[in-house]
């Protein structure tokens, strides 16, 4: 679950709804490939 500062949402209302990718094969290949940047640098420096 996000952080509520990482979630984007737009008001309707009284409503909130949150904003969210589809899911289809484009965005599945752009997670998997952040989430192994993320594994990569796992213990390394940012310097």
């Amino acid at each position: 679950m996000l952080p509520t500062d990482l979630l984007i949402s737009r008001q309707n209302g009284e409503e909130i709804i949150p904003k969210r990718l589809l899911i289809n094969n484009q965005t599945c290949a752009m997670a998997a490939e952040l989430i192994c940047c993320f594994i990569e640098a796992t213990g390394s420096t940012q310097g």
